[in-house]
């Protein structure tokens, strides 16, 4: 998998994905409403949700973003 730099896309709404900050933190995020979310808790497989989220405070500083490997197999 690859980065790709937000200036040539983002992902799609309410995906999960990694993303690079531009001081070189890399964060589990989703995307919604033109904002960055990263989950303060772990999400509920079965409905897909989360029990809080927190919008980052600086979407500027997001550079890149890449879809998350796949799980590993048990």
């Amino acid at each position: 998998m690859e980065w790709i730099s937000v200036k040539d896309r983002f992902p799609e709404q309410h995906k999960e994905v990694l993303i690079s900050i531009e001081y070189g933190d890399i964060i589990q995020a989703n995307y919604s409403g033109n904002r960055w979310y990263i989950s303060r808790d772990v999400r509920d497989n079965a409905t897909d949700c989360y029990a809080s989220l927190a919008q980052l405070t600086n979407d500027s500083n997001v550079t890149h973003w890449m879809p998350l490997p796949p799980a590993p197999k048990q």
